[in-house]
């Protein structure tokens, strides 16, 4: 992850590409302000970041979310985000005397805590013992609910269709269209029967725009996907804003 300046040429591309940064009119991000970008980004357009200053590595069109995201976190189309989400961090050692970064974290650590006792103490010789352990990244497909302060661990994948409920911890991949709740989270039921998700999941309706789903009558999922399947809608196109158009915008004034 990088981090970019906002610039008023960048706020004018976020809104030229339709990527907004609050649920109402107006600007969240400012000028002089830092956001983080993921380098290997792309962002369709109709995407609300309503908290939060990062820009992950994938979020697709009609998604927002209330929660500030990883940057390694890639989230589908039509995807609604609670506040409060969070996940799992980088774990800490087991097998040694202690878990503290303190036998890992190099003396010039972010954590100024070790600095300081070093310095108060007048320590010199000081060794540390590396421990890298990153988080996997996590994957949110499409049409997913997650509700508020959910937390997911890392390499997760949650499946098209799926509700995350509010306070879940969510330990393991989520299948499509599952409703998981709990701590650690474990599937109640799932939105529809087993043959109705299998068609929901062939047809693959996010492809679609809103207008289209609007039309073919959301309320009756039978008949939408009678219609949606005789049909064929067009798929929708997008081209997502990338880091380095992100970046371009951010070094003009």
């Amino acid at each position: 992850m990088r981090a970019v300046r906002i610039t008023r040429p960048l706020l004018d591309l976020f809104t030229a590409r339709r990527i907004y940064h609050r649920v109402h009119a107006g600007e969240r991000w400012r000028v002089g302000q830092q956001i983080g970008v993921d380098e290997r980004c792309e962002i369709e357009p109709y995407v609300t970041f309503a908290s939060g200053d990062v820009i992950p590595k994938a979020v697709g069109a009609f998604s927002y979310t209330h929660s500030s995201l990883q940057s390694d976190v890639s989230v589908g189309r039509y995807c609604s985000i609670a506040a409060g989400l969070s996940f799992f961090g980088a774990a800490h050692p087991l097998d040694r005397v202690t878990s503290s970064p303190t036998t890992f974290d190099p003396p010039q650590s972010a954590l100024r805590f070790i600095s300081g006792y070093l310095a108060d103490y007048g320590i010199t010789d000081y060794p540390s013992f590396p421990f890298e352990h990153r988080p996997a990244p996590v994957t949110i497909g499409h049409d997913v609910w997650i509700g508020a302060q959910a937390m997911i661990a890392g390499g997760v994948v949650v499946g098209h269709g799926a509700v995350i409920g509010a306070r879940s911890v969510v330990t393991k991949d989520v299948p499509p269209y599952a409703i998981v709740v709990g701590s650690p989270a474990r599937t109640v039921r799932f939105r529809f029967p087993e043959a109705t998700i299998a068609r929901l999941l062939a047809l693959q309706w996010w492809r679609f725009g809103p207008e289209v789903i609007q039309r073919l009558d959301p309320l009756d999922l039978d008949r939408f996907l009678d219609a949606a399947e005789a049909e064929l809608p067009t798929a929708l196109d997008l081209r997502p804003l990338t880091f380095a158009e992100i970046v371009e915008a951010s070094r003009r004034e």
